[in-house]
């Protein structure tokens, strides 16, 4: 549905007033959050230009409520400017001021350079958000690993607090300052906001209602003005001791720059210092607004859209951007009020967007009236809840480990700086990543060529002559990613077996990449190693169903097939060539004692050797070249073959996919029983992959020889149920071994 349907929908009476009071509340919600949001910014030593950071968070917080409301994949989502990114802005605003106060800098130079950092980092995280959610990547924050995104979470906290204690005592408070609140003067400043953090604190605790923080605030407000109206005290005086924002100018809330002046006023150089800081700010943009769409679709018990959200986000932060307001995107709280008091119409936002509005053309004077302890207690509090949820609960809730990844990312960006603590946390995920994976067993399936076995049916004395072979060949079915951390355990794994002196000597070793998803380089040059290793020993290395891009890596880091390493498509045919090769390597053994007519191969299977000759007088003999059919799919079961040399495979054809090999089979085979039994269409092709002999049993002479020797009859009968077991037996083996 359309937003211009939807809206069309709300102005219905039914739901007009629920939608536009709710949209009252969260507006004058989304105002002082803007408010605080700006104190954050423009705290401490920089609060003389807390009425442009006002402006320019009501500014973005009106774009963002009007594009979010309009275009989210879900009604009822508001947006507004945030926490985390305007804390993260308020170190990049305080970093500037102290590099140009060491240049004498004026303070529209000042001023000038800070407003350009805001506008730059809105419009890259806009950027960032809008193309993530064009390139559907919405769910990368599926990735991250929860510490580390626990541990961010828990810095900004900490910069939430510090900017709400700034934002009441009108100077900048870091970790090594936290004694000097104590003071009097300081003390009678903070004291009531951290009492009214404390109140926010265990009512949210206690109760879930979306009324309640609001309600609180308003409570609050009231009390302050009933106790200044009975003490009696002049609002020049709250202003002049700091109980109030301000003071304000009498003048627009948004004082005019010209683009044209940015060249002469703007420091490039100290404003490049804080491109880091800057990215930093939009990598965390960008986590805060998925987990907040996660956290969203719990409360509306509906999926949402990640990618569409992003968009939505990025278009409302380019818009905000370009007027140069604070990040903005889709708010926790106010969405949730919005879900669970106007039923989430899209008419709620835009309500909201007409409030905020109408504060921002309004001017400073309204905000002026508003006390400094609310503004800063709501920010203590939300920063409370993220110390609490991840560093006192987080002691409960996480491993020893996890827990020590999201205290140490909080005591970095406490004690350094959040930059610092972005870089920790980026390679606490790369060593959780590293750590967590490698324990990840790559190798799916061991088997040794005992269990491995192709689907070749072979007559009794090559089947003989391979079961000792077989235990020469060592075969890995590998699975998942296959990166620096997971092919060492392979490559000792390998070794170990290459040096078991209690197994026969490693001739092949088969690598099967048939559930490999990829692979890196490192993990190629690994691989390389081995595959030099066993080269030494006169082994050989076999690489099955590789992808394209997994062999691509493989060649690219010098695993070229040569005589020692094969690429082969399938595993079944890479067990094929090896059967075929450890017989080849005894070919003078197995040649002296190999039966070379049909008579000879199926002797062994029979008791009475005088009706199996009698059998083979009513044979004809045909041979086929390489690629000739002897049967095709579909044709009437009109002849039984026996196999007396060569190689015939049994091969089901598709008609829009590639055929399948089902079975191969050598000498001593028979071939077309099923049809010619059941009186069934051929259901598979039988073509010749080599120079081959058979012998062909017609109906007709099927007749005759259960007509006129009954006991050739009854031979041919339990020759094929001989037959027929030997190749279940076979297939039932193959088949276990290769599906593990």
């Amino acid at each position: 549905m359309g937003w211009s349907v939807a809206l069309r929908q709300e102005l219905k009476p039914g739901k007009l007033f629920a939608s536009v009071l709710t949209g009252a509340i969260v507006g004058a919600m989304a105002v002082v959050t803007a408010v605080s949001h700006a104190g954050l910014v423009f705290g401490g030593p920089l609060s003389r230009f807390l009425v442009t950071g006002i402006g320019l968070a009501l500014i973005s917080t009106t774009v963002a409520l009007v594009l979010i409301a309009l275009f989210s994949s879900t009604s009822g989502m508001i947006g507004g400017s945030q926490n985390a990114p305007a804390a993260v802005m308020g170190v990049v605003a305080a970093a500037i001021a102290a590099s140009l106060a060491a240049t004498g800098a004026s303070e529209e130079q000042l001023l000038a350079t800070i407003l350009v950092a805001i506008a730059i980092a809105t419009l890259v995280t806009g950027a960032v958000m809008y193309f993530l959610g064009r390139l559907r990547l919405g769910g990368l924050v599926r990735f991250l690993p929860f510490p580390v995104i626990g541990g961010f979470l828990a810095g900004t906290g900490w910069l939430l607090i510090t900017g709400g204690l700034g934002l009441m005592t009108g100077s900048a408070v870091n970790l090594g300052e936290l004694g000097t609140l104590l003071q009097s003067d300081h003390l009678a400043l903070t004291l009531p906001g951290l009492m009214l953090a404390t109140v926010f604190l265990l009512a949210t605790s206690r109760a879930e209602h979306a009324l309640i923080t609001p309600s609180l605030m308003l409570f609050a407000l009231l009390l302050f003005y009933s106790v200044v109206w009975v003490v009696d005290v002049p609002l020049e005086t709250l202003r002049t001791e700091g109980w109030l924002l301000g003071p304000f100018p009498e003048r627009d809330i948004l004082p005019p720059l010209a683009l044209q002046q940015l060249d002469s006023k703007v420091n490039w150089a100290i404003l490049a210092r804080q491109l880091p800081n800057i990215a930093a700010l939009a990598f965390l943009s960008v986590v805060a607004l998925l987990l907040n769409i996660s956290s969203l679709e719990v409360v509306a018990q509906r999926d949402i859209d990640l990618n569409r959200e992003c968009r939505a986000a990025g278009v409302g932060n380019l818009a905000g951007g370009l007027l140069g307001g604070l990040v903005s995107y889709q708010m926790l709280s106010l969405t949730t009020l919005s879900l669970r008091q106007g039923r989430g119409g899209r008419l709620i936002g835009v309500t909201a967007a007409a409030v905020t509005l109408f504060v921002l053309l309004g001017g400073a004077s309204l905000l002026a009236l508003f006390p400094k302890f609310i503004a800063g207690g709501l920010l203590l509090y939300l920063g409370l809840l993220f110390l609490k949820e991840w560093i006192y609960d987080g002691w409960r809730r996480l491993s020893r480990s996890d827990y020590a990844i999201v205290f140490g990312i909080f005591g970095v960006i406490a004690t350094v700086g959040f930059l610092a603590g972005v870089a920790v946390g980026v390679m606490a995920a790369v060593i959780v990543f590293t750590v967590t994976y490698s324990r990840i067993d790559i190798v799916r399936t061991e088997l040794s060529g005992q269990d491995a076995i192709s689907r070749v049916t072979r007559d009794p004395l090559e089947r003989a002559f391979l079961h000792p072979l077989r235990q020469a060949v060592y075969v890995l079915r590998l699975q998942g990613f296959i990166f620096f951390g997971t092919v060492d355990r392979l490559y000792a794994r390998i070794e170990n077996r290459i040096q078991d002196s209690r197994a026969r000597p490693v001739e092949f070793v088969v690598l099967d990449f048939g559930r490999v998803a990829g692979m890196d380089s490192t993990a190629a040059a690994g691989l390389v190693q081995l595959h030099q290793r066993l080269t030494a020993r006169g082994a050989g290395l076999v690489i099955t169903q590789a992808s394209a891009h997994v062999r691509n890596v493989l060649v690219r880091g010098g695993l070229v097939a040569d005589g020692t390493l094969t690429y082969v498509s399938d595993l079944d045919r890479a067990i094929e060539q090896i059967e075929d090769l450890l017989l080849a390597r005894r070919e003078s053994e197995y040649e002296a004692a190999r039966p070379t007519t049909l008579l000879e191969q199926l002797a062994p299977r029979v008791p009475n050797l005088a009706a199996l000759a009698d059998l083979m007088l009513h044979l004809d003999r045909l041979e086929l070249a390489a690629g000739d059919h002897l049967m095709v799919q579909g044709d009437q079961p009109d002849n039984l073959y026996f196999i007396e040399s060569g190689l015939l495979s049994a091969i089901l054809e598709f008609e829009h996919r590639p055929s399948l090999r089902l079975q191969s089979m050598r000498r001593g085979n028979v071939v077309g029983e099923i049809g010619y039994y059941l009186d069934r269409a051929r259901t598979a092709s039988i073509v010749a992959e080599e120079k081959s002999v058979v012998y062909r049993l017609s109906l007709e002479r099927m007749a005759l020889i259960e007509e006129t020797v009954p006991a050739a009859a009854a031979t041919l009968h339990r020759l094929i149920a001989h037959l027929l077991s030997e190749r279940v037996s076979q297939l039932v083996d193959t088949v276990r071994a290769l599906e593990n």
